[in-house]
């Protein structure tokens, strides 16, 4: 293995000199331009290559961060952890890209891991509001979409539930008395509160608020299919409006209500493929992915630099409410 002694014999000059260039301090350094890109070029002529353990222990950092997402299927994490990534390189950092899967027992496995890498900071969006992040004393952590109650962790998060009851509250003037909400995990803190702005806006606008307008766990197109056709064939649950936590199962709701022949407004949340043709058809409100992950990106840095990190709550982007056609079941 080539080290810097090798270059600098090579060379015929200092160590010292061969590691100020090569890891980058050249502040306040007066080397020549020919010099810099001698040792460089030989350096990868050598082949050498960095040994990172030795300078994470020298300073106390290793130059990389973990994202840990819930689900890496949704084209939402996908967009927020390539925008991580971005600014990460744009430091130098390297990125470990971890999926929880919704599982708590596999994210806090994940944490375990990452803490035996010595990563510098973690970027999460939390399984779970309550259960989440237990054992992370000692951990810079930085919570982004979701965020865990009663501990005081840094977080860029939306306001779900104003985002969710603006959104209810448009169905309703729209003729919409009994919508249906399909949800993820119910111990999903975006969800919490988007339950809670859906049922806020029932409500207040007199229509009423039941436990069964709302079904959890819904995380796939077939499961979000199987689970409308469930409500009205099985269970005879009646619904004239769809409000969704995620696109991302839009087509297995439309499938359903199309071989049903239903013909009931969408609302839901995030961009998804196709959403541009289907904006004129159904409400969709989105978050700034871009600049929730510079955001959530910049406060880690903050920790891993001892600096102050302020949490952020950022609005919610609605579309252009939608002219829909009718309301209610078309048997």
């Amino acid at each position: 293995m080539v080290t810097m002694k090798d270059i600098a014999e090579r060379l015929n000059i200092s160590r010292c000199t061969v590691s100020n260039i090569l890891n980058g301090k050249l502040k306040n350094k007066s080397y020549k331009k020919e010099t810099i890109d001698l040792v460089l070029k030989t350096a990868d002529e050598m082949g050498y290559v960095s040994n990172t353990i030795a300078q994470s222990l020298k300073t106390g950092m290793t130059k990389t961060i973990a994202v840990v997402v819930p689900d890496f299927a949704n084209p939402y994490y996908i967009n927020i952890v390539k925008e991580i990534e971005r600014a990460a390189a744009e430091d130098g950092y390297n990125l470990i890209i971890c999926i929880a899967e919704e599982k708590l027992e596999k994210e806090n496995n994940i944490l375990v891991m990452l803490r035996s890498k010595m990563v510098d900071g973690i970027i999460i969006s939390p399984i779970s509001y309550t259960e989440s992040l237990k054992d992370v004393e000692g951990l810079n952590v930085v919570c982004f979409d979701r965020k865990v109650e009663g501990k005081d962790i840094n977080y860029i998060i939306s306001d779900n539930e104003e985002a969710v009851r603006t959104m209810t509250e448009c169905m309703i003037k729209r003729g919409v008395k009994k919508p249906l909400f399909i949800a993820t995990s119910d111990q999903d803190y975006t969800i919490c509160y988007r339950v809670r702005g859906f049922q806020h806006a029932l409500e207040a606008a007199g229509c009423g608020f039941e436990e069964r307008q709302i079904c959890y766990h819904i995380y796939n197109e077939k499961q979000a299919y199987e689970c409308i056709l469930r409500l009205v064939r099985e269970q005879g649950v009646f619904f004239d409006g769809v409000i969704l936590s995620t696109n991302y199962v839009v087509y297995g709701v439309k499938q359903a209500l199309q071989e049903l022949h239903f013909d009931v407004p969408l609302a839901g949340f995030d961009d998804f493929a196709g959403s541009n043709l289907e904006k004129n058809h159904m409400l969709i409100a989105s978050w700034p992915e871009k600049e929730i992950a510079r955001m959530a990106y910049k406060q880690l840095s903050c920790l891993i630099h001892n600096k102050n990190a302020k949490s952020m709550v950022l609005p919610h982007i609605m579309w252009a409410e939608p002219e829909i056609g009718s309301t209610g079941i078309l048997n």
